[in-house]
Parts: C-alpha cells; structure tokens; sequence
C-alpha cells in the first residue's frame, strides 16, 4: 500500500510505500487510514493510480492554522502512527 502525502496546497511532502501482496486499496484500509490521519489534522483525499498501475491513498493537510513547528510535529506523529500500523 503506497500513501502520497501532501500539504495543504497540493504540494507533495513524501510518498510511504508498505510493501504488501495485495497493492490495491480496500475501502475498509481507506477508512483506517482516514482515521489515523484525521487526529493530526489531515484527511484522505481520494484514491489515484499511479504511473505503475498501483493504487496509493492521497492523504492532504486541512489544518493549516497550525504554526510550523506544530505542523512538523503533527506530521511526523502522523507518520510514526502509520509506521506502527502498517509496518
């Protein structure tokens, strides 16, 4: 499963790839995904398919009223949750 995270604006700040057998996304796995991030002030969205025909959760900042610091704190929380779930 691959997650595009980007920030408020559209602009990517990193690409996570969980190697698994199955590449598509599940809608249960968007839900579960949905519910990590949104605690950091994020959401999921949509679900694309990329130059290699896999399927990746586009995850999107919607809290920009955060100051930068929080908002790298958030991130990286955000992902150290990710990495607990799914590594």
């Amino acid at each position: 499963m691959n997650i595009q995270i980007e920030n408020y604006f559209g602009n990517d700040i990193m690409k996570l790839d969980y190697c698994q057998k199955n590449k598509e996304v599940p809608g249960e796995r968007i839900g579960e995904v949905e519910s990590i991030v949104e605690e950091f002030g994020y959401n999921v969205a949509d679900v694309d398919v990329d130059e290699n025909g896999i399927d990746y959760i586009r995850v999107q900042e919607v809290n920009v009223d955060n100051s930068e610091e929080q908002g790298r704190k958030d991130l990286l929380s955000m992902i150290s949750k990710l990495n607990e779930t799914y590594l």
